[in-house]
């Protein structure tokens, strides 16, 4: 990076998947700080492990993307083990299917992970087995970590994928 830096302007770190969605915890794919439950994968590492004296911070953009994931759980009950991830959800779907109308026969509870830094729909019925999980970026998580990113030092934010952030109207 040391030969890099005088001829690269900025360096886009991609922070939309840095978790190992393949763990069995349903959680954020993009999570802003490390933690004992969820693990070291986080933004705050993964900008960390660059801005250890190999990256001025300055240069470092931040990526952002507006698509949730959807898991299939095991439980809700905290046991969680085995859940897996069943398809990426654009944030305009989640609004049309989920926040703006509650699906049949299913109850949607809004829930936010100050942890994580993220937002998660739990989706429940019409069977007590059939539970879903939404994680997500919504304006809280979104006003954090871009906070983080400032009071950082950060060079600056980038939206991956423009268009995903269709249904945003904060």
């Amino acid at each position: 990076f040391s030969a890099l830096n005088p001829w690269v302007a900025c360096y886009y770190v991609m922070t939309d998947k840095i978790t190992d969605l393949k763990n069995g915890i349903a959680q954020s794919s993009s999570p802003l700080l490390n933690s004992d439950k969820y693990g070291k994968s986080s933004i705050e590492s993964t900008i960390g492990l660059y801005a250890n004296g190999k990256i001025p911070i300055s240069k470092l953009i931040m990526t952002v993307s507006y698509t949730g994931t959807l898991w299939k759980l095991n439980n809700l009950e905290g046991n969680q083990q085995n859940d897996k991830v069943e398809k990426d959800i654009t944030y305009s779907d989640i609004i049309k299917n989920y926040l703006n109308k509650t699906p049949e026969n299913q109850t949607v509870i809004q829930g936010y992970d100050p942890d994580q830094v993220a937002t998660y729909l739990n989706i429940i019925g019409p069977n007590p087995t059939d539970e879903e999980q939404i994680w997500y970026e919504d304006f809280r998580s979104l006003y954090e970590k871009y906070n983080w990113a400032l009071d950082n030092g950060l060079g600056g934010v980038c939206i991956k994928g423009i268009g995903e952030d269709d249904g945003y109207s904060e």
